[in-house]
C-alpha cells in the first residue's frame, strides 16, 4: 500500500490529467505528489495521511480479527465490522477537515490528526482482545 499510494497514484492521476487535457502538464497538483514530494513541498498533513492510510490495514485487520473472536464469528461481526469500517473513514475526513480548517493555528499537528483513527482502532483492538466478554 505504501508503494501504491506513495508513487503509483500520483503517477497515474499525473498520467490520466495528461491523457484528458492532450499534452503535458507540467505543474502538479496534490494528488499527483509523490511522498518524497509530499515531504519536500510543506504539505504535512497528505503526506502523513498518505502514510496513515498506507497502514491502516494493520490497524484494520487486527481489529476485524479481535472482533471475530470476541463475537465468536457470528454474522452480527460481519455489520459491526462493516460499520467499523465505515467509522474508520468517517474518522480520516473528519480529521482531514480538521486539519484543513486549523491548518493555521497549527493544532492538531498533522502527525496527530493523520495516525489518529489508526491509534484509535489500535485501542479499540487491545481492548477486545483484553475482555472475556463474548457476546
Amino acid at each position: 500500500m505504501v508503494v501504491m499510494l506513495g508513487w503509483i497514484m500520483p503517477a497515474a492521476n499525473q498520467a490520466f490529467r495528461e491523457l484528458i487535457a492532450g499534452r503535458p502538464i507540467l505543474k502538479k497538483g496534490a494528488n499527483e505528489l509523490t511522498l518524497g514530494e509530499l515531504r519536500t513541498s510543506g504539505q504535512r498533513f497528505l503526506y502523513h495521511q498518505r502514510l496513515a492510510l498506507s497502514f491502516a490495514t494493520l490497524a484494520l485487520g487486527p481489529f476485524a480479527f479481535g472482533l471475530s473472536a470476541w463475537m465468536r464469528g457470528r454474522v452480527r461481526s460481519i455489520v459491526i465490522g462493516f460499520i467499523a469500517c465505515l467509522v474508520y473513514y468517517s474518522l480520516v475526513y473528519f480529521f482531514f477537515r480538521v486539519s484543513v480548517a486549523t491548518a493555521f493555528t497549527g493544532w492538531p499537528p498533522p502527525v496527530i490528526a493523520a495516525w489518529t483513527p489508526n491509534i484509535i482502532f489500535i485501542m479499540v483492538t487491545v481492548l477486545l482482545m483484553r475482555t472475556r466478554v463474548h457476546i
